[in-house]
């Protein structure tokens, strides 16, 4: 077992509140951030705040773009993930008069850029 204290902030869908929520922790002495940034540009300067006080990142999902330094970003694939529930989705409302089923997510995100393609 991990001895680990995780703290958990939620940005609710809004990059301000990401990049405060962010640089509260880090102010508060965390060891190291794991990321799943709402907007790939918004919380580039609170990352770079954080790199600089020596606060190692991780990205899940969506990287941060024109950070300092490249952080570890971890992704998953973004078409064939939602494959299942996108089938079940539509056989369950067979009938319906629709033929895309767009997902929620952060609108200017990588997934939502993949969930879009025409």
């Amino acid at each position: 077992m991990l001895n680990v204290e995780l703290i958990v902030e939620d940005g609710q869908g809004s990059s301000p509140k990401q990049s405060s929520d962010l640089r509260s922790v880090v102010s508060g002495g965390v060891d190291g951030i794991v990321l799943d940034p709402n907007d790939a540009n918004a919380l580039t300067p609170a990352v770079k705040e954080t790199m600089d006080v020596g606060i190692p990142a991780v990205s899940f999902d969506r990287y941060v773009a024109s950070a300092k330094t490249a952080i570890p970003f971890f992704c998953l694939d973004n078409v064939a993930g939602p494959a299942a529930p996108a089938k079940y989705v539509v056989n369950k409302f067979r009938g319906w008069r629709t033929n895309r089923i767009l997902p929620p997510g952060a609108p200017l995100s990588i997934i939502a850029k993949e969930y879009t393609k025409p």
